[in-house]
């Protein structure tokens, strides 16, 4: 049984004879994390999904789960979420929003030179908006109010010449 989250579920499980696998309570110091946990969701016959707040925020839970999932699919592992104060359906939101932005063309960093991979990403997005009419006071978030004092500072009631430098 796999658990995430929620150390009492930790204990109270053994009184029954079940015995589980928590990430920071049976691993040696010595021992490769990734390689263990593995290792043991592999060897489940049931596997329990604590969902909580921050659990997409952690890549060995996202980690764990797809193996989870993978165990389910080709040894028939029971699969069992628990959503420990979190509604079920933001983890379905969850769970579309990353499905959509996985199937997006993307930039994969992965190795190279950070400097560039990066340089690259701004390129792209300077040859999209390279064509359009870029409206800041309509389109960039918080910029209004900047905007309205710099117009303010112009006195543009005067007639007159006026140099705004940005």
């Amino acid at each position: 049984m796999a658990s995430s989250s929620a150390s009492s579920s930790h204990y109270s499980p053994q009184w029954k004879g079940i015995f589980t696998f928590q990430d920071d309570k049976r691993l040696e110091h010595d021992d490769s994390i990734p390689k263990e946990l593995m290792k043991a969701i592999k060897d489940y016959k049931v596997s329990l999904v604590v969902f909580s707040n921050n659990y997409a925020t952690s890549r060995w839970c996202l980690d764990e789960l797809v193996k989870i999932i993978e165990c389910k699919h080709k040894n028939g592992q029971i699969v069992i979420p628990i959503f420990y104060d979190v509604d079920p359906s933001h983890v379905q939101g969850w769970r579309t929003a990353l499905t959509a932005a996985s199937n997006l063309k993307g930039h994969d960093i992965c190795g190279g030179i950070e400097s560039e991979n990066i340089q690259q990403i701004v390129d792209h997005i300077s040859k999209l908006y390279k064509s359009a009419y870029f409206l800041f006071s309509s389109q960039s978030v918080g910029i209004d109010t900047h905007f309205e004092k710099v117009e303010s500072l112009l006195e543009k009631e005067m007639v007159d010449v006026r140099i705004v430098g940005i």
